[in-house]
């Protein structure tokens, strides 16, 4: 029997976001004593939490989240494990082909790739922020080279963190290489192999959505 393993953040008021972003805000909206019904009014940065990146976040002439292909995706995941990774650790091409190696199996065209750092351990902390291993611009250049098809952290973000110039959402979101930021509990799927969901809000002309992304695992 398949398990269905969670791999999203939780989004709520006191979450940690991106720096420049807002925290979001939710309000009461109708009450059930009024309307017979509750809704909430919820204010939030379309690259809130467990989230996709979009072409044209970085790449003007990119596709926007509305205009992602669902079975981008919706597809074959692997796991590539960097658990014992330094602070602030580079992880260049050569050490994607170990992890490849270590995993048994390569990046095949169309998979969803995801490294995991173990970084959503420090959620809420400095650290967490401004710690995390990152990819170089040659793994990102690598990672297009296979065909992966999207590539997705447990951290805020594929690029170094001392890399101002983002050479990996540069490398990877103009070729149309999906980017997911932000995920968590990737040491819960237990293989490399797996299938991925993770469907973007159809947010017209967005930069980026929201995401409930899960492991599928045999």
């Amino acid at each position: 029997m398949a398990r269905v393993v969670d791999l999203t953040q939780d989004i709520h008021p006191g979450m940690q976001l991106f720096p420049v972003f807002p925290k979001p805000s939710f309000v009461l909206w109708t009450r059930r004593e009024t309307y017979g019904f509750e809704t909430e009014a919820m204010f939030l940065v379309t690259h809130t939490g467990t989230h996709v990146d979009a072409p044209y976040h970085f790449h003007a002439g990119g596709i926007r989240v509305d205009q992602i292909p669902p079975e981008r995706l919706l597809g074959p995941g692997l796991l590539l494990d960097f658990s014992d990774w330094p602070e602030k650790g580079l992880i260049g091409a050569e050490d994607l082909r170990r992890a490849e190696g270590a995993a048994g199996t390569r990046i095949q065209r169309g998979d969803i790739v995801l490294i995991r750092t173990g970084w959503d351990r420090y959620l809420g902390s400095e650290r967490y922020a401004s710690g995390y291993p990152g990819l170089s611009r040659e793994a990102a250049q690598y990672l297009l080279d296979c065909g992966a098809a999207a590539v997705g952290v447990d951290s805020p973000n594929p690029d170094h963190p001392d890399a101002g110039d983002f050479p990996v959402h540069n490398t990877l979101l103009p070729r149309e290489v999906l980017i997911i930021e932000n995920l968590a509990n990737l040491g819960a799927i237990g293989r490399p192999r797996f299938r991925f969901i993770g469907l973007p809000l159809k947010i017209r002309g967005g930069t980026g959505s929201p995401i409930r992304a899960v492991a599928i695992v045999e």
